[in-house]
């Protein structure tokens, strides 16, 4: 698909498709997204949110073009490509108390994390310690059954201290304006804030954002 179309974008359309296939857990369709003016934010967008496959550049190089058919219609690649997707995921602890809305979260970053869930903060706790070796990065919201999700920071900071651990990168959920989280929250190092309700495209712009910084200090 182009992204420029006269009734609706391809952006529009891409996404139209997506919800559909979630909709009735569908295979993924393969999708080449084709642009002559290609920007930094929607190559993001179209890439990592709405999950084409590829994303060229007008005037297209026929052999490329080609060679992204083949592959998004070759079922080995097909496979292949799954297991580097699995392989390249990150863990993330997820502690939030509102079952269906931890779940919805979940499936939002499903394809770029395995997600831990604790619904309060001692399971959180208890999940951290077992799995503090894989696990990646924390969301968390700040209004639990047994505390606040700063408590829980706070906690957290003061285990990777005694333990020589580096500290993992963390995103606040929370119905709270972002100034107020942010107060909750000084001094522990928090990376970002979401402010409740949000949509599918922050928590997966958020989440990548953290993904990148983890790959690039591996690489530095």
């Amino acid at each position: 698909t182009d992204l420029r179309m006269p009734i609706m974008s391809g952006q529009e359309m891409i996404q139209g498709i997506r919800e559909f296939e979630r909709a009735r857990y569908a295979d993924k369709t393969p999708i080449i997204v084709l642009t002559g003016d290609p920007s930094e934010s929607e190559q993001f967008k179209c890439v990592h949110i709405l999950e084409a496959n590829y994303f060229l550049t007008k005037p297209v190089n026929l052999e490329e073009l080609v060679e992204c058919l083949r592959k998004s219609t070759s079922h080995e690649q097909v496979i292949e490509e799954h297991k580097e997707e699995e392989q390249q995921k990150r863990t993330i602890l997820l502690l939030e108390d509102d079952k269906m809305l931890a779940n919805i979260i979940s499936q939002f970053i499903h394809d770029l994390t395995f997600t831990i869930i604790a619904f309060n903060i001692e399971d959180a706790k208890r999940e951290f310690i077992s799995k503090k070796d894989t696990i990646d990065f924390i969301i968390t919201d700040n209004q639990l059954p047994d505390g606040r999700g700063a408590s829980f920071i706070r906690w957290l900071r003061k285990y990777e201290r005694v333990h020589g651990l580096l500290p993992k990168r963390v995103i606040s959920s929370s119905g709270e304006e972002r100034s107020k989280q942010e107060k909750a929250y000084k001094g522990l190092n928090v990376d970002q804030f979401l402010v409740k309700p949000f949509g599918r495209d922050e928590i997966v712009a958020a989440v990548y954002s953290l993904i990148n910084k983890i790959q690039k200090k591996q690489f530095n």
